[in-house]
């Protein structure tokens, strides 16, 4: 029981270490038939115990603990919430999909080049 508990904190300090990443993404959305134009943005990536956290509410948030989010603000107040349907922590997104708060169908893809399709 002791090794047990001893696990159990040292996961959660090991999740709470990490910070969120910040990415410059080319993002598009779902319109009625098909995908917008891309816009080039920066997005903030969370998991959802670190937006849970970052909203007053740790361990019974609005966020599923072990997901990714990504939050793209375009204006003050105004900002689109991510759920990532795969994410890899430091790694390349390369159309990964996601629905946000609205339930608006998201793709994201790494914006290396400085363009975006």
């Amino acid at each position: 029981m002791k090794k047990f508990f001893l696990i159990l904190m040292a996961l959660f300090f090991i999740n709470n270490a990490h910070a969120y990443e910040v990415k410059n993404v080319c993002a598009k959305y779902m319109t009625n038939y098909s995908w917008s134009q891309a816009y080039q943005v920066q997005t903030q990536i969370y998991t959802g115990q670190e937006l849970n956290q970052a909203t007053g509410n740790p361990y019974f948030g609005d966020y599923d603990m072990f997901s990714h989010y990504a939050v793209i603000w375009w204006d003050r107040g105004q900002a689109s919430i991510i759920k990532l349907n795969f994410h890899v922590a430091g790694g390349m997104l390369l159309n990964t999909n996601g629905i946000d708060q609205s339930g608006l169908q998201w793709q994201l893809s790494d914006n290396s080049y400085g363009f975006c399709y």
